[in-house]
């Protein structure tokens, strides 16, 4: 039996910010859902924070989540890049140009506050979203009598629950893609498993801490005078009382395999670290850990990075013991082969699917973009004359894939090569990064010719009216939505 827009039914498994916004897609074309997660709760590491680009917030926007989104940011306009001795390379107002060039701001935010927001300003989330949910098996009925049932998800607590299609949002991890590769009878490892499309050369040490403040001795400005001008990446900067650190800044620190960021919320300060993992000899990349760091380890390399700048002003240790919450974990890089199995109604979505080192932020908007497109697919197929049967959803399952995989590389491939330069993982790209991106104003030019393509080329939900649209002087590649209105009748 095919669906109809009456009966048809996503079930989402992974509650977090990807798996929320697609249900807020989803909820905009009138599409039913039900989302599982296997967390207790809605704590989605609450440490940490994520960056909305300009195509994503005018996504939101569309979406009536602007005002909200708006209310939760630590705005940023600034970016200050430096060495690990705390010498400053250049300063530019790279998330203000951003926001000046097409119309949107750049946002940072707290990810537990985003996941809030998200769950609080979703319809019906209190009985369509359900925590608790390991899930265990996916099945699919070959003649359903009920429309809407054709896929059954099963969970680890016995519990059941009934959809015309299942979307795998639950991460790097993801259970729905194991599933999936095993109904598609894909090998388990080798080039052709997509079992383990993502490989790893770097980890990360993310966290928040207590708000840093400058010391009353260091009241110049955040330039090379204030710190030591050697090239060993060392230094020394006591944390001490002082006045706060500008709230509009993000510092971003480069050097031999590491890189670093500081962030600035009005309630903490969020950092991470960027190391590189020594490349086995054998494969030139280290497939993805999945047992848990231990703390051991994580004290371990905070020590070994004890010394080096964050800022200007603080040193990863003057962070580290003022911290609130840290997590370490591998940073896998890829994109997977196969997105999709028609024949089991399955299809993959956010990290699961492509995935990226954090250092760009453009992973979380890589899930809204494909979170857009699904959507736009479904919406256009269910408003058609007919129904959405098997091989309707194996078309549209196709031509998404089709029309993101090309987009998912490109931002994995930026991501790559920045987080490479910006860690001087070669000595070519630390030549171009300390000393010929600083005299061309490297960020900028990043911005102008590699970031704005990637923004001015997002799509928008194409069913929904943007009443607030906003562009820049780079123009949209999709100008604004404006829907055609309904002709009313006249009477005689």
């Amino acid at each position: 039996m095919a669906d109809t827009s009456a009966t048809f039914k996503v079930i989402i498994v992974g509650g977090g910010p990807v798996g929320l916004i697609a249900a807020h897609c989803l909820t905009k074309a009138g599409i039913a859902f039900e989302i599982l997660e296997k967390r207790a709760d809605s704590g989605y590491n609450a440490g940490t924070s994520s960056a909305l680009w300009p195509q994503s917030v005018r996504v939101f926007d569309q979406l009536d989540l602007f005002d909200a989104v708006n209310k939760i940011q630590y705005p940023s306009k600034h970016k200050i890049n430096l060495i690990g001795n705390g010498r400053v390379l250049n300063e530019n107002d790279f998330y203000l140009e951003a926001g000046k060039a097409h119309g949107h701001p750049a946002m940072f935010l707290h990810r537990q506050e985003l996941v809030d927001m998200l769950y609080e300003h979703l319809p019906g989330a209190s009985k369509h979203v359900h925590y608790n949910k390991q899930v265990t098996g996916i099945t699919t009925s070959p003649e359903p009598t009920i429309a809407g049932q054709e896929v059954t998800v099963t969970c680890s607590d016995g519990s059941t629950y009934h959809g015309s299609m299942v979307i795998g949002a639950d991460g790097v991890y993801s259970t729905v893609r194991r599933l999936m590769n095993s109904k598609l009878g894909l090998p388990a490892t080798g080039p052709k498993s997509n079992t383990e499309p993502m490989n790893t050369t770097y980890l990360g040490v993310f966290g928040s801490c207590k708000p840093l403040t400058i010391p009353h001795e260091a009241e110049s400005k955040s330039s090379s005078k204030d710190a030591p001008t050697s090239d060993d990446g060392n230094g020394d900067s006591p944390q001490a009382e002082g006045k706060p650190m500008p709230a509009d800044s993000f510092y971003e620190t480069h050097g031999p395999k590491y890189a670093f960021q500081l962030g600035l919320h009005h309630t903490r300060t969020f950092f991470g670290v960027y190391h590189r993992i020594p490349t086995q000899p054998s494969s030139g990349s280290i497939l993805p850990r999945r047992e848990p760091y231990t703390e051991a380890e994580k004290e371990a390399l905070a020590a070994q990075y004890a010394d080096f700048h964050l800022s200007p002003w603080h040193t990863f240790s003057d962070a580290w013991k003022n911290q609130i919450w840290t997590h370490m974990a591998p940073l896998e890089e890829g994109v997977a082969r196969i997105w999709f199995s028609g024949e089991d109604r399955i299809v993959l979505l956010g990290d699961s699917v492509h995935k990226h080192t954090p250092i760009s932020g453009l992973g979380f908007n890589a899930g809204v973009q494909s979170a857009v497109v699904l959507t736009n697919l479904l919406h256009k197929a269910l408003a058609g004359p007919g129904a959405i049967g098997k091989d309707e959803l194996k078309s549209i399952f196709e031509q998404y894939q089709k029309r993101r995989i090309w987009f998912a590389k490109r931002e994995a491939d930026l991501s790559k090569r920045y987080t490479r330069a910006a860690s001087w993982d070669n000595p070519l790209w630390k030549v171009l990064d300390r000393y010929i991106l600083p005299r061309i104003n490297g960020d900028t030019f990043l911005l102008k010719f590699v970031v704005s393509k990637i923004i001015k080329d997002s799509e928008v939900l194409d069913f929904v009216e943007e009443k607030n649209f906003r562009e820049g002087h780079v123009k949209w590649k999709i100008g604004r939505v404006v829907l055609p209105k309904l002709e009313t009748s006249k009477t005689a």
